[in-house]
């Protein structure tokens, strides 16, 4: 009986000590690069945004008109610790980017980019 109370408690020892390992890294955002620049409404671009603590989770979002809840990023070509890149649409104005790792905190940071209406520039 004593053995087995041991046992028990040595599984979960091992399950507490992994659980405290999976805790995922709050994202860092440091730049954003967009192609074109700037990016135009209504029209697909790219991006690349840089930074650290992205793992393969990661999930970007841009606040801003029309996205008042977030508009996420849902073209993800590539993720790295330090960098995201893929493709996004949005309507003319300026947003907010924030980053997300799985369902952990969002970053600390963001960062601003302007689409711009090219009818009006």
């Amino acid at each position: 009986m004593r053995s087995t109370l041991i046992f028990g408690f040595l599984i979960l020892l091992v399950c507490s000590v992994a659980l405290a390992q999976q805790e995922q890294l709050i994202a860092v955002l440091g730049g954003i690069v967009t192609m074109p620049n700037p990016p135009f409404q209504s029209q697909d671009f790219s991006f690349t945004v840089n930074g650290d603590g992205f793992d393969e989770t990661s999930a970007l979002s841009f606040i801003g008109p029309g996205c008042l809840m977030g508009c996420p990023a849902e073209k993800i070509y590539m993720r790295s610790q330090n960098q995201i890149s893929g493709a996004v649409r949005l309507p003319a104005g300026s947003f907010v980017v924030i980053a997300r790792n799985g369902n952990g905190p969002v970053s600390n940071n963001s960062i601003t980019i302007n689409v711009i209406d090219p009818g009006f520039e």
